[in-house]
């Protein structure tokens, strides 16, 4: 039996020439005081799981100008994002315990500013395209079958056949591929403080063009509620990199920061490939039809929505769920939902719109780092690393009645973790 250790390992190798050249923590500009809190309230399930749930963005562009680049628009994040912050600082929050020796055990706050937000800088050695069609099937189907080159002169030493046995779930799904582009380190109990809850990514592929992923805990943020945060701190960058006064070149290039003859490429451990991408459908619906206060009244709805779930996707649901509830004063209760007992009424379907994508979002044609340059490319998703469903319930800004409420349902992850291992079957003649 013959091993190869190059062939041995995680199912995402085939992307794991991303290089990760800088690591910097971005604080606001300007002390919050007093300071701002949050309260996260876990209740009796305050599992792992919920500390890393958490949404993922990726905005592509364009190589703009000849000066144009990731490392140029990462200089200046660094600048605008510390003026974004100063009207957002929980987003450079950390969460802690309530009480002292965990007697609140399942009760946090989030504390404005402490843990700053992580900004990373990025390089992928391979063009835009060749990247996102990584999900193409001869590309991802490499990775299922094994060979090693017949070495001359030596060629009675080469096997002539190989049996590969794989366990290998879900890798031809284009947002794996896309999770290098984001980063994020999971959040470790019981020092949950030392934790961001927050990162930006900026990734330069080969042929110029650049991406910036956005991952945030959905302690801090979800999609929807995002999006306020995104628009104004695009505005403010480039607003900043627009005036008259404005250097050519931001204070913290990264290429005129390395020092020559040194490979500044660091080795981290984003956890951004170890999942699976849920499946997630959304439901809006009018804030007149969703009462929070009323138990009986929110749980008959979210049924509602976990059944439209299963008749669409053809699949059931847990009979316990985890329950996100934000509501408009920002506090956060993570609840257990059971389902037992309830019988949806049916009279709300009539105001249930639901969707199957974020283009609602508007995100690919506002969030702009240079007034001329529109995303090419966006993606959205959510990670659910329990083993329950999620049910996240979140109000957001309507077209016409001021504010609306979106459902998001996003089934668990049933493939925990992937494994591989090869077996080699040695059919050749020894001479």
């Amino acid at each position: 039996m013959a091993y190869c250790n190059e062939n041995i390992g995680v199912a995402h190798d085939f992307v794991s020439n991303l290089q990760i050249e800088a690591i910097q923590t971005v604080m606001p500009m300007k002390q919050t005081d007093p300071r701002i809190l949050r309260r996260v309230l876990i209740g009796e399930n305050p599992g792992s799981d919920n500390f890393q749930r958490r949404f993922h963005m990726v905005f592509c562009y364009n190589k703009a100008s000849e000066t144009d680049s990731g490392w140029m628009v990462a200089g200046w994040i660094r600048e605008s994002l510390g003026k974004a912050l100063v009207e957002k600082p929980l987003l450079a929050g950390r969460l802690r315990s309530i009480g002292e020796n965990n007697t609140n055990y399942g009760e946090f706050e989030i504390v404005s500013n402490d843990s700053g937000v992580r900004l990373i800088e990025a390089e992928m050695p391979m063009n835009f395209d060749d990247f996102i069609h990584l999900k193409e099937k001869k590309n991802v189907e490499g990775q299922l079958v094994f060979w090693d080159d017949i070495h001359e002169p030596s060629t009675q030493y080469s096997p002539l056949f190989y049996v590969q046995l794989m366990i290998f779930i879900h890798l031809k799904e284009k947002k794996n591929v896309e999770g290098q582009l984001v980063f994020w380190d999971d959040i470790h109990e019981p020092n949950t403080q030392y934790s961001p809850l927050f990162y930006v990514q900026v990734t330069n592929f080969k042929c110029g063009r650049y991406s910036i992923g956005i991952s945030c805990s959905l302690f801090l943020e979800d999609p929807y509620s995002i999006t306020s945060f995104l628009n104004r701190w695009s505005q403010i960058h480039v607003n900043m990199i627009s005036e008259a006064d404005a250097p050519k070149i931001p204070t913290f290039f990264l290429p005129n920061l390395r020092k020559k003859g040194c490979s500044p490429t660091l080795y981290s451990s984003s956890n951004t490939s170890n999942y699976h991408v849920n499946d997630t459908l959304i439901f809006k619906l009018p804030l007149k039809f969703l009462n929070l206060s009323d138990d009986i009244h929110k749980n008959n709805l979210v049924e509602k929505c976990v059944e439209e779930v299963e008749n669409k996707f053809g699949k059931n649901l847990s009979t316990k769920l985890c329950l996100f509830v934000r509501e408009t004063s920002e506090d956060v209760n993570v609840e257990t939902f059971t389902r037992e007992g309830i019988n949806p009424f049916g009279s709300i379907k009539n105001g249930l719109i639901s969707a199957n994508c974020w283009d609602d979002l508007g995100l690919a044609d506002n969030i702009r780092f240079n007034e001329e340059n529109k995303a090419v490319h966006f993606s959205c998703w959510i990670i659910n690393s329990g083993n329950e469903d999620l049910v996240l319930t979140t109000p957001s800004l309507g077209d016409e009645s001021g504010f609306e409420n979106n459902i998001l349902v996003t089934m668990r992850d049933k493939s925990f973790h992937r494994a591989r291992f090869t077996l080699f079957l040695d059919y050749s003649t020894r001479i």
